[in-house]
């Protein structure tokens, strides 16, 4: 049996469209409920959907600052380009893509963070079972470095 969900959050019309769709892809010999569950796992590996949970997890240790900051530079650096996609499929030269537009912009020290940010949330990915793709922190030592500053002593 497959569910829609309960009444007052799905209406009567939400659930009799479902329906028409799920007999669609019987008809096709598929079944709903695992087609349901394979689109699940799809967002559930995006880059975006691990960064964000590496983000909650960490969250705690960090202070306000340097969490608002981390994912405010995930959101407007990384997100918009790669977050949708599957974290397997995404490889190095992807992420370089997107270092190499923010050096472009001027932000030098923004695309560090963020390679190194990319870096341990692959990382992340692996320790939990992903077996194939690439470490993003092989992008090590492609960004340019920002110019050193002389202080006055």
């Amino acid at each position: 049996m497959l569910s829609f969900g309960s009444y007052p959050e799905v209406s009567l019309a939400d659930a009799r469209e479902k329906r028409a769709e799920a007999r669609k892809q019987v008809a096709a010999s598929i079944d709903p409920g695992e087609a349901r569950k394979a689109l699940k796992a799809q967002t559930q590996n995006t880059f975006e959907a691990i960064a964000r949970e590496r983000h909650e997890k960490f969250k705690a240790g960090w202070t306000a600052g340097h969490a608002e900051r981390t994912l405010s530079r995930l959101e407007r650096h990384v997100f918009p380009i790669i977050g949708t996609r599957p974290i397997a499929e995404i490889k190095a030269p992807e992420l370089l893509a997107v270092l190499h537009r923010m050096e472009s912009q001027g932000i030098l020290e923004s695309a560090h963070r963020i390679k190194s940010i990319c870096g341990q949330i692959s990382a992340m990915r692996l320790r939990r079972g992903g077996r194939n793709g690439t470490r993003l922190k092989t992008c090590a030592g492609h960004c340019r470095q920002r110019s050193k500053a002389t202080w006055p002593h």
